[in-house]
Formats: structure tokens, sequence, C-alpha cells
């Protein structure tokens, strides 16, 4: 999950509009496994570059921003 905005300490805290699946799947399985949380898009990759404390991926393994805004 990437934290976009966090509310004042009164509020609910922290909000994202992105999750990260890692996964070896196909993009299409991962719009699958994800269509009943009515993602507007599923797409392959990190959204802003591959963070520095990104874990390494196993071999045939993938990552998948699904966002909703």
């Amino acid at each position: 999950m990437e934290v976009l905005k966090v509310d004042s300490p009164n509020n609910d805290g922290a909000f994202s509009d992105c999750v990260y699946i890692l996964a070896n799947g196909t993009k299409q399985q991962v719009k699958e496994w994800v269509q009943p949380l009515h993602p507007k898009r599923v797409k392959q990759g990190y959204q802003h570059g591959t963070p520095i404390d990104a874990p390494q991926l196993k071999n045939d393994y993938h990552v998948f921003a699904v966002t909703w805004s």
C-alpha cells in the first residue's frame, strides 16, 4: 500500500488509493481476484518506480498496482 496522505490525529489516519500485489499470476488473473473490490485499474509494476525497500521478487513473480482513483 502507498500512503498518500495522513489526516489529522482526530481523523481515520492514513489514506491510500493503491495496493500492490506481488504474485506469479497474470494481470488478467489479478483483475479477476480484485474485481469484487471495484478498482479503477490494475497495471503491472510500481506506480512511482521501485521503492528502495521493495522485496526481492521470486522467480516468475510480478508486481501489480491496483488503484481506485
